[in-house]
């Protein structure tokens, strides 16, 4: 393999744009020309280091029509032209509708196609149509990569037999060799500020809490659709001070590295970033056993974590006034959690990453 082209979205700073990053960034460093091919572009994105190619398929004001229909044939043109000059090896894109148009650009420009579901396939794919494509589109991609084998239940016999299990790796900016003796008695949750992130659970069971403990306070790292409504929830708890949204912020590992408990509260997952590095950096955790299954492949409850289920204020609200309680029990936790980083170190994944998507290209 000496080039690979990966399709997605936009680079905006988000889990599976972070999965892209770190996939460009290694097999880049091994010597493959790399590049990244963009639906749009956003206004908060991840930087690209110097060496690695972006193009963004977005229509220009030039370009743009008030026809719908030719607005996406030109978009498809566009995506087509790029892939056909740069003669990639292999293409693998990620999410959604993404996956359909590397299909057909991928029949079309003769290369072969990878694509990647990072969510629980009943959420990315929710309507009958959606799964009438992806039976009859993601039959003819060269391969299929998932992130938990509760999300190849989703697919039906032959296309579970074409997927395989590739995990993320994490970022090495997480992998650390100490751990703070003393954490501050923060809370604290990374992503998105949305309705399937669920937010403003953590800041009901909070406000519930304040009072009991309080030397504790919650930071919500992110920004989103929910802002305002999460402020609201803020300034009618009377919390201000003690529940800070700071929004999207550099360097989120030094932020959160002597917190003491990370908690997410996803309805659905895929195998999640933000997860994955609170406990490579040794916090307690405390997540949803949420659809996709990310969470309860990675946290044995009682042991690196807890799982508690989806939307349940009372379950979250128990498990929080036992790690507020108790710091030799956040200890405990946050080590054995901490192991997940040698499971995960970006070496091992990278290096399935780059034997599946060679094996791939062998085939052709």
């Amino acid at each position: 393999m000496k080039k690979i082209a990966f399709f997605v979205g936009s680079m905006s700073k988000g889990g599976t744009e972070r999965v892209v990053l770190n996939l460009a960034k290694y097999f880049w460093s091994q010597g493959i020309e790399v590049l990244i091919v963009t639906a749009w572009q956003n206004q908060n994105e991840y930087e690209l280091p110097e060496g690695i190619r972006r193009y963004n398929a977005a229509l220009t004001k030039e370009e743009w029509t008030r026809n719908k229909i030719k607005n996406a044939f030109l978009r498809n043109k566009k995506r087509n032209k790029v892939i056909e000059e740069f003669k990639p090896d292999i293409l693998v894109s990620f999410i959604k509708e993404n996956n359909f148009k590397a299909i057909l650009t991928g029949r079309k420009c003769h290369v072969p196609v990878v694509v990647s579901v990072r969510s629980d396939p009943k959420a990315e794919y929710p309507r009958a149509f959606d799964r009438f494509l992806v039976n009859r589109l993601f039959a003819k991609a060269d391969g299929i990569v998932l992130q938990t084998g509760t999300m190849r239940e989703f697919f039906k016999k032959s296309l579970q037999k074409k997927a395989v299990i590739l995990p993320n790796s994490i970022n090495p900016a997480f992998i650390r060799n100490s751990f703070p003796d003393v954490r501050r008695k923060e809370i604290v949750m990374v992503g998105r500020l949305d309705e399937n992130k669920n937010q403003k659970l953590m800041i009901d069971a909070f406000a519930e809490l304040a009072g009991k403990y309080p030397d504790w306070n919650l930071v919500l790292y992110g920004e989103g659709s929910c802002r305002k409504k999460l402020e609201q929830a803020v300034e009618d708890y009377q919390l201000k001070g003690r529940v800070k949204l700071p929004g999207s912020v550099p360097d989120i590992q030094d932020r959160i590295a002597d917190s003491a408990v990370f908690v997410l509260t996803s309805g659905f997952e895929g195998m999640p970033n933000a997860l994955i590095e609170a406990m490579a950096l040794g916090l307690a955790v405390i997540s949803t056993d949420c659809a996709g299954g990310g969470p309860r492949e990675i946290i044995k409850d009682g042991e690196n974590g807890y799982l508690i289920p989806v939307g349940d204020k009372d379950a979250l609200r128990e498990r929080l006034c036992l790690l507020m309680e108790e710091e030799p029990l956040r200890n405990r936790l946050g080590r054995n959690a901490a192991e997940i980083a040698g499971k995960l170190h970006p070496d091992t994944v990278n290096e399935q990453w780059m034997q599946y998507l060679s094996s791939i290209c062998e085939k052709e």
